[in-house]
């Protein structure tokens, strides 16, 4: 059910009724009744089933690449960046109550191509470059993980947050441990 929800909303979203800047990510609310998708140039929140636009908040950060809530469903994480350029997270409160009043932090690496929360504290953020990075709210660095050659293109924290799983244009799967960063 979930990716036919999924595509249906890309099809509507990206239809001529609605141009805009590329929808770069999407996913639902905790609350199951809304859907978050971010551009290049903001965030908008819809209504779920009926996808009425409810609110657009600008973004001052280049490129989304990743969108995710924290588990507890109380924050969500905004990922991205530009090649050349440095990537960054921002981390708001949800529901969005306000536009956000703080630009990205700033990871001090090139793009970030997605991002997981491992815990409410903890997130896992890979890059272009072939590492992960797991960073603390403020995005300070707390392991750097080396072990693809390629672009880290995917990642998924297990159920238990014991262990990262990251995929690589390398055509490599890596299975990290959260607390030390060892494979």
């Amino acid at each position: 059910m979930r990716w036919t929800v999924v595509a249906t909303f890309l099809m509507l979203a990206g239809s001529p009724a609605m141009a805009a800047p590329p929808m770069t990510s999407i996913c639902f609310a905790p609350d199951g009744r809304h859907v978050v998708a971010a551009s290049e140039e903001s965030l908008a929140v819809y209504d779920w089933p009926s996808l009425e636009k409810r609110r657009e908040l600008p973004l001052r950060m280049s490129h989304v690449s990743a969108i995710t809530f924290s588990p507890r469903g109380e924050k969500l994480l905004v990922a991205g960046g530009y090649p050349a350029d440095s990537g960054g997270v921002a981390i708001l409160d949800w529901p969005l109550v306000a536009k956000p009043d703080r630009a990205a932090t700033e990871i001090g690496s090139d793009v970030l191509l997605c991002a997981k929360w491992i815990n409410d504290e903890r997130i896992a953020v890979a890059t272009t470059d072939g590492s992960l990075l797991i960073v603390n709210h403020k995005g300070e660095s707390i392991h750097a993980l080396k072990g693809h050659s390629r672009h880290v293109l995917c990642s998924e924290v297990s159920h238990d947050a014991k262990l990262l799983f990251s995929g690589s244009d390398d055509t490599s799967l890596r299975v990290w441990k959260c607390e030390t960063g060892g494979l």
